[in-house]
């Protein structure tokens, strides 16, 4: 584990001030640099300033391909957000196991190899949960909370609850992924 988060550590590594200055430079340059660049130039190292290098190539790429103007400071992290926060949450979900792991949290069970019946019987369970998944309806967000949106909602909340039991998930997920859903009980 540790070696894992070493290298997620590694990804998420922020780019040397020098670097990111130099880079920002080259990419900007494309754009006629405003008169006041010397005053705007610290907003926009600070833009990238907590992102890894790979990044930061990345965005300066795509704004060097898609902006026909000079860009904003938002217009720099914008095309890689949600890849750095993707990182960021890798990290923490990492971390997080090597507490739990380190305090005894995580009980594992040896592996073993599942029977015919057994793939037979989870084939099955499956089939059934599509089934019952299809035959949820959706409430649209714009409905009006009648008795009747009301109905359907708990409908579709226990054939969900349902699934999640024939697929012999964890009982506490359906309640972690909709604690929405809690109030309507």
């Amino acid at each position: 584990m540790p070696a894992a988060i070493t290298e997620i550590e590694a990804l998420n590594h922020p780019v040397d001030p020098k670097t990111l200055a130099v880079l920002l430079l080259k990419s900007l340059k494309l754009w006629k640099l405003p008169e006041d660049w010397d005053d705007i130039a610290p907003f926009y190292r600070e833009a990238l300033a907590d992102v890894p290098v790979d990044l930061v190539q990345s965005a300066l790429k795509h704004l060097r391909l898609t902006l026909k103007w000079f860009p904003k400071p938002c217009e720099l992290r914008a095309p890689i957000e949600a890849e750095l926060q993707r990182r960021r949450d890798l990290l923490r979900r990492i971390k997080t196991m090597e507490l739990k792991a380190a305090k005894g949290d995580v009980e594992e069970e040896p592996w073993v190899p599942r029977t015919e019946t057994e793939k037979a019987e989870a084939a099955e369970i499956a089939e059934k949960t599509r089934e019952m998944l299809k035959a949820i309806q959706r409430v649209p967000a714009e409905e009006a909370e009648t008795t009747l949106a009301y109905e359907r909602r708990q409908n579709r909340n226990a054939l969900l609850r349902e699934a999640y039991a024939a697929t012999k998930l964890d009982p506490e997920a359906w309640k972690r992924e909709n604690p929405e859903t809690e109030a309507d009980e």
